[in-house]
């Protein structure tokens, strides 16, 4: 009984969620650009996970997170408008995003508002994706990016009876007039271009339910992953796109199970980034994720040998790590069994000002008492090196492989 008074349950009787849900739960970004252009990117599920008090007070509460945050910071100066919204309910936008837009149809109004005279483009993925198709269409957006969002949410996965806000208004037209957008969007005017995993069984069973959604350009990606979607320059080409390079993009690839890599390369081919708008960041999910499968069994190989950490790193005590995410976890708890102070987390654009308690900075601001940076990011660390060399010299730079003894 103790334990559940501390679970975090997403439902009417949360104190801490109903009083961020009050608030506005959208960020409006006038951009330096004076050329009528809107990005509205919508948030997905995983703006906070898992479902914790740590984790909502860390992602919302203390660091304010939005999907699209740093693709904003990098398109302000070429666009005259971003919006970002999200769902800290995390119930497919059912109940809006706050108590003042407590409905799909109380949100459309308001963007309705807010967009008057732009032209729009809509992104999301899974839930977000899911949103970005309802606001584009409503809107008449030039056209919508949606990585793997759901097309019925009757028939996707259980959602019904797990997701409280949803099961609460499944006979409520006020709410669950969009559960079922392959009938809602039939008459659809609006481009989306709808990436998928076409490996993936729940993405598959939904894009079968979007049949007669029309002008929709489904892209089937291989991969076995729910929602799928291309890294960050990519992305940023697609939100630059004009609709006659999308419809393109969507063309030659119709019908086909297209590899991820495959796919950013023709887009960064085909289509331009606005002039002066440059990124380096060109990794895609799928070699990440071959990446850091070959540090996770390199890391096993370790702990199996019994010989985790090479000695010559030993002097080393005040640390800072490159990279947030689950192989930075691991990597803190190593470091704390070993007496090691993590003294910051280091990122190229930090968005967060603290994760798991310790403070984020850039390479610029690193404090003058770090003795080392093990760098997290394994599918890149020769170029993330370079970087740190050139920027901190008097300060040990390694790769997390090299501090881990792989066999």
């Amino acid at each position: 009984m103790e334990k559940d008074i501390f679970r975090f349950e997403i439902n009417s009787q949360n104190r801490l969620l109903n009083h961020i849900y009050k608030q506005d739960n959208i960020r409006i970004i006038e951009g330096m650009a004076l050329n009528k252009k809107c990005i509205i990117i919508c948030s997905s599920n995983s703006i906070y996970f898992p479902d914790t008090y740590d984790e909502f007070r860390t992602k919302i509460i203390c660091n304010n997170y939005f999907d699209g945050g740093r693709i904003s910071s990098l398109l302000i100066e070429y666009v005259e408008r971003i919006i970002l919204i999200r769902d800290v309910r995390k119930n497919f936008y059912v109940t809006g995003i706050s108590e003042k837009y407590n409905s799909i149809d109380s949100v459309l109004e308001m963007l309705e508002n807010l967009t008057n005279g732009y032209d729009i483009i809509t992104g999301g993925g899974s839930a977000g994706g899911y949103m970005a198709t309802i606001i584009g269409s409503y809107l008449n957006a030039e056209y919508v990016i949606n990585a793997g969002g759901q097309w019925n949410l009757y028939k996707y996965n259980n959602i019904i009876e797990d997701y409280y806000f949803i099961k609460k208004n499944k006979d409520d037209i006020k709410y669950n007039k969009f559960y079922n957008l392959s009938d809602k969007l039939q008459n659809n005017s609006v481009p989306i271009f709808y990436m998928y995993g076409g490996l993936n069984d729940f993405d598959i069973e939904q894009v079968k339910y979007a049949e007669n959604v029309k002008n929709l350009y489904p892209i089937a990606i291989k991969s076995q992953s729910h929602a799928p979607s291309v890294s960050i320059e990519p992305y940023l080409r697609l939100l630059c796109a004009t609709k006659e390079e999308i419809l393109y993009l969507c063309d030659l690839n119709k019908g086909s199970l297209i590899e991820i890599d495959t796919l950013e390369k023709q887009i960064n081919t085909l289509i331009k980034l606005p002039e002066g708008l440059k990124t380096s960041w060109t990794i895609s999910g799928e070699r990440k994720q071959k990446a850091y499968i070959e540090l996770l069994c390199g890391w096993i190989k370790s702990y199996q040998k019994r010989s985790l950490f090479r000695e010559s790193f030993a002097d080393y005590y005040k640390v800072a790590i490159y990279g947030k995410g689950k192989y930075c976890d691991l990597l803190m708890n190593e470091l704390e069994k070993q007496n090691r102070k993590v003294i910051c987390i280091v990122e190229t654009q930090p968005l967060d000002k603290m994760y798991k308690g310790v403070p984020v900075v850039n390479l610029k601001n690193l404090p003058n008492e770090v003795e080392m940076v093990i760098i997290v990011p394994y599918y890149d660390i020769d170029n993330i090196r370079e970087t740190c060399m050139k920027a901190i010299p008097d300060v040990k730079v390694i790769g997390i492989d090299e501090y881990i003894k792989f066999i």
